[in-house]
């Protein structure tokens, strides 16, 4: 057998030592920080639902990932994210929120300075139906010729139409009426609604106040909800580091809640005022993630045209998703979560 010579052994020790040096800088740069910076990016004011679909955002405050990427972040509370983009940041009261897609649907229609910097949950099972047993609801079908109330052009509103489909009702079943997230559970109990269409923490304020009186439907699969991270273009163009930062500190809180889920959830049930287990079953089968998907432009544009249709908009054309959805800062930080085909 021939035995390698001293050139063939250089070699060998040269390819060797050049792939564990790549490997390591693989390693380095998979584990460095999506953006970093040593600029102070100044004050952000954010406008913060207070429901699971927030999650990462509150971890990324309460961690303080938004501070280690230059943001000083203030942060205003509000009981849906409807409230926290209207009357947070288009009236100018913040510079950011956390809304879902059907509230960012309706306002793109009025506002095109609106854009959509992420999506950061996504969850199929976190809307229900609670209806009074006594005024004669068990099962879904009962529902017709209710009166039926909820948040109007918001995400539960828009439930409770992929509800109806699901089982085969139809608004012009039944009356339905708007009322502010926070009044929903207190109009229940007092009995002047049969049932309304919302999310947690009111569902479970609905179940304290009727007890066994309370039956709650779910519809699995019938609607996908989105949450976004929305601003304006405006601060985009002023400070356009602040865009990166917030998307580094989401993805900071992101992997945090894939890496310790357990004190993820308490932080969750510290924002929500809940106990651990209860947010746990609620953010089951939910994706807490910093993405931008195909499926969220086709959505957008299924939500859009709902609200042309049943006349919640006086539009007739749909607002520019594509604009709305701005590309850019992720594919700076994170290109690998890009989904979305322009």
């Amino acid at each position: 057998m021939e035995k390698p010579t001293k050139n063939k052994l250089f070699i060998v020790a040269l390819l060797t030592a050049f792939l564990l040096l790549t490997v390591l800088l693989l390693s380095s740069e998979q584990d460095a920080p999506k953006y970093s910076t040593t600029e102070n990016l100044g004050k952000i004011r954010l406008g913060l639902p207070l429901q699971p679909t927030s999650v990462l955002a509150m971890l990324a405050i309460d961690k303080g990932y938004f501070g280690k990427y230059g943001l000083d972040i203030e942060v205003e509370n509000y009981v849906s994210g409807k409230r926290a983009l209207f009357d947070g940041l288009i009236s100018g009261k913040v510079d950011v929120v956390t809304a879902s897609d059907t509230p960012t649907v309706y306002a793109s229609f009025t506002h095109p300075e609106l854009r959509v910097i992420a999506s950061i949950y996504a969850t199929d099972n976190t809307n229900r139906i609670v209806a009074r047993r006594d005024h004669g609801i068990t099962e879904p079908a009962d529902l017709k010729g209710k009166h039926i109330a909820t948040q109007g052009r918001s995400a539960v509103h828009y439930f409770l139409h992929q509800f109806l489909l699901e089982k085969q009702l139809q608004e012009s079943d039944l009356t339905l009426s708007f009322l502010k997230a926070e009044q929903l559970p207190v109009a229940l109990a007092a009995g002047e609604i049969d049932a309304f269409s919302m999310r947690e923490p009111y569902v479970q304020q609905a179940r304290d106040l009727l007890g066994e009186n309370a039956v709650v439907f779910a519809a699995p699969g019938a609607y996908r909800q989105s949450e976004q991270m929305v601003i304006l273009e405006s601060l985009q163009k002023e400070r356009p580091g602040v865009s990166r930062a917030l998307l580094s500190g989401l993805l900071d809180a992101e992997k945090f809640w894939h890496d310790d889920r357990d004190a993820a959830l308490k932080i969750l049930g510290k924002w929500l005022n809940l106990p651990t287990e209860r947010v746990r079953k609620l953010t089951e089968g939910s994706h807490a993630n910093v993405h931008l998907e195909q499926a969220l432009l086709i959505r957008l544009e299924d939500e859009a045209q709902w609200m042309i249709d049943d006349k919640i908009v006086e539009q007739d054309k749909q607002p520019d998703f594509l604009r709305l959805l701005s590309t850019a800062p992720l594919l700076e930080v994170a290109p690998a979560q890009m989904g979305l085909i322009q």
